[in-house]
């Protein structure tokens, strides 16, 4: 066990600067698609909780980077038209109400 710490820790130590940029960007994508998780899927449809629901993410975490990248540029997608379909709808429900206020025939 011992040989095997000190061989990780040199290969830490004596990695050259490639290998490391690439496992601190494997590091911050595995942070990023944990935080996803985390938060929930509160700020997504109904329609886009798929994302979450049907792999779970131990799958998520065992594809390559590149997909892990597309899941979370998915994630971010999803999120901005929960915030988009929120907001019209929301502007939607002000101007029903500002109609209705103005209406002569309400009460």
């Amino acid at each position: 066990m011992m040989r095997r710490l000190w061989k990780k820790r040199n290969e830490i130590l004596h990695e050259d600067g490639k290998v490391k940029q690439m496992r601190i960007e494997k590091e911050e994508v595995k942070r990023k698609i944990k935080e996803e998780f985390d938060s929930g899927q509160n700020n997504v449809r109904a329609v886009d909780r798929y994302l979450f629901g049907e792999r779970g993410i131990g799958a998520i975490l065992q594809l390559h980077i590149i997909d892990q990248k597309h899941w979370l540029e998915n994630v971010s997608a999803a999120k901005l038209r929960y915030l988009n379909k929120f907001d019209t709808d929301t502007e939607r429900m002000e101007i029903n109400m500002r109609s209705w206020l103005n209406t002569d025939d309400h009460g």
